[in-house]
């Protein structure tokens, strides 16, 4: 035995320095393996990879940060963005804004956004786009107005304004006013109206005049829809006429002052007859038509005018009867023939409107007028106009019939966008598609709706967002941009949807260089057996962007709770980027589960 030993022991010393050295290089990870893994160790370890990259990495600093919100260490991720050189702090404090607004921390979204508004100009971590700052407060006024926290809302929508929107003013404010009256607050929403031209408030006018009746205000009601005819009135002037007909027309009023109506009548209608037959349809001019209808229907009873109008040769003219009807409703609206107003308008042959103003209003104003507040307020009730969601939706059926590929999702889906989220879709679109480009504008309207949703980044619209791209990328004549979009958004927010897998599948894996991030998303997600089976349909396997894969896959092994199996895999990531973003979300996961 003894012989055996000494044998044995020149081996023995010489593996001592060899274990020696291995212990030490081994005894490290022993330790942190041997450890219970907690929030805090692992939130540690990927804030000591942010500094070995000396923030050179404002992604993974932006990701470091939403994971401290998404763990509820909010105080702990503002410190961190305090901490930053000023350059890098722009970008991600806009996450810091954005992660608030995700977990339903208003107020504190609202006071960074505040102090945010006073930074210039800034590249954003991972989207080149310049309006990416203002569709992150588009997030955030949504958010206010879900809440019903409409005045918020409202400062929002302001700020927004003050720096210069790229997207019309009008959505926003016309939501505002809706919701505004919904919870009785009038005088806030005549406010906003103030804010945008009144000739686009034609809904949200007559619910603020709905409101006020029901508040048995109705002479308030009448002067609020006087004054909305009397600013759009100013684009409805009638036209300076020439010399001899102005000098007509002078006359039919003296004879009409003086009792001489039938001789009027008798004057107005011959020099009516006389201009059609000396012009052609090339000749004509409509405007002057629309005048003289509308001066002398001011001086002649509207039954005569009707009889008059009734009798002119307007068949050979393209445009003729529609402007002689409308100056005889102008000159009604002049002369301030309410009755005659409201019985020509509420007739078959008066439901042409005027060019600028709705004949919705002048009913109503009629009604009112005439002190008829009931029949105002009947009127107003059965008014299709006034629900939004059956206009949208009687539109969106309209469009079906021309579109059949338009499936009940993403239906479903712009409806949604168009009446609820705070830049929605404008709703006379859904009137105004027409002839053989229908596919191509319902194409287009739905990227529109989706891209600002997905820019936003908004958790709660994102699956319309999705559903809409890939109804789009199905039935579009050119790819949509908005795919690359959804993927980078997917995977650097944290966003999944069943329609996410639709999307990649129908997508080609080297069309773009986001793919494999879309298919992290899927993953982080915790839906490992679906990822994997898009990436085994797929028809070529991407060789860039493996490790974004691999990140997301390791965040969803610590969704379905393999922690330990889920750390090891972030910690072999080659790229100090994506260690931090699986290390973070891996410890923001453990946070929500109380480790």
């Amino acid at each position: 035995m003894k012989q055996r030993w000494q044998r044995v022991r020149p081996v023995m010393w010489a593996l001592t320095p060899i274990v020696g050295v291995a212990m030490l290089f081994l005894l490290p990870w022993l330790v942190r393996e041997s450890r219970p893994l907690s929030s805090d160790a692992l939130f540690q370890e990927a804030r000591a990879e942010l500094g070995a990259m000396r923030a050179r990495s404002l992604k993974a600093a932006a990701v470091y940060v939403r994971a401290l919100v998404h763990a509820g260490d909010a105080d702990k991720a503002r410190v961190f963005v305090q901490s930053l050189p000023q350059d890098a702090k722009p970008c991600v404090q806009h996450e810091l804004i954005r992660a608030l607004i995700d977990i339903g921390e208003l107020n504190r979204a609202l006071l960074v956004a505040r102090e945010h508004l006073r930074m210039g100009n800034y590249q954003h971590c991972w989207s080149g786009f310049s309006n990416v700052r203002e569709c992150l407060y588009w997030y955030l006024a949504d958010e206010l107005l879900a809440a019903g926290r409409l005045e918020d809302a409202w400062t929002v929508i302001g700020w927004i304004m003050d720096s210069g929107s790229s997207y019309r003013v009008l959505e926003p404010y016309k939501l505002l006013v809706r919701r505004l009256v919904e919870v009785g607050r009038v005088d806030l929403a005549l406010q906003a109206l103030q804010q945008i031209d009144a000739g686009d408030t034609h809904a949200e006018t007559l619910l603020v005049v709905q409101a006020l009746l029901k508040q048995g205000q109705a002479q308030r009601a009448l002067d609020f829809l006087s004054r909305q005819i009397r600013r759009v009135r100013q684009k409805d002037d009638t036209v300076r006429l020439p010399a001899a007909l102005e000098a007509t027309v002078q006359q039919v009023a003296q004879l009409a002052r003086a009792g001489r109506s039938d001789a009027a009548a008798q004057l107005a209608e011959q020099t009516l007859l006389r201009y059609l037959r000396t012009h052609t349809q090339k000749t004509v001019s409509y405007d002057t038509l629309y005048t003289l209808a509308a001066r002398f229907t001011e001086h002649l009873p509207a039954t005569t005018m009707e009889r008059i109008l009734r009798r002119q040769p307007t068949d050979k003219y393209e445009c003729a009867a529609t402007h002689l009807h409308s100056g005889y409703i102008i000159g009604l609206l002049n002369a301030g023939q309410w009755s005659d107003l409201v019985r020509a308008l509420e007739t078959p042959s008066g439901h042409s409107e005027l060019p600028h103003i709705p004949r919705a209003w002048l009913i109503v104003a009629g009604y009112l007028q005439a002190g008829k507040v009931e029949q105002a307020q009947a009127w107003l009730q059965s008014a299709p106009i006034l629900d939004p969601k059956r206009t949208v939706r009687e539109g969106l059926q309209g469009l079906r019939q021309q579109l059949p590929n338009l499936t009940p999702e993403a239906s479903d889906a712009m409806e949604r966008l168009a009446t609820e989220w705070v830049l929605g879709v404008p709703s006379e679109f859904f009137y105004r598609v027409v002839g053989i480009s229908v596919r191509d504008t319902v194409v287009h309207m739905a990227d529109f709706a989706a891209y600002s949703v997905i820019v936003a980044g908004s958790r709660r619209r994102f699956g319309e967002a999705v559903t809409l791209t890939a109804w789009s990328m199905r039935e579009g004549a050119e790819r949509t941009l908005n795919d690359a979009l959804i993927y980078e958004a997917a995977f650097h927010l944290g966003l999944d949807h069943p329609q996410l897998d639709t999307l990649l599948r129908i997508s080609d894996p080297n069309d773009t260089v986001y793919w494999m991030k879309g298919l992290a998303a899927v993953a982080q997600a915790g839906r490992l057996e679906d990822a994997e089976a898009i990436l085994r349909a797929a028809p070529s396997v991407p060789q860039y962007d493996t490790e974004a894969y691999r990140a997301g896959y390791a965040i969803g092994l610590a969704k379905r709770g393999r922690f330990r199996e889920a750390v090891r895999m972030a910690r072999r990531l080659p790229d100090a980027e994506y260690r931090v973003h699986a290390l973070a979300n891996i410890a923001a996961e453990l946070k929500r589960r109380g480790m």
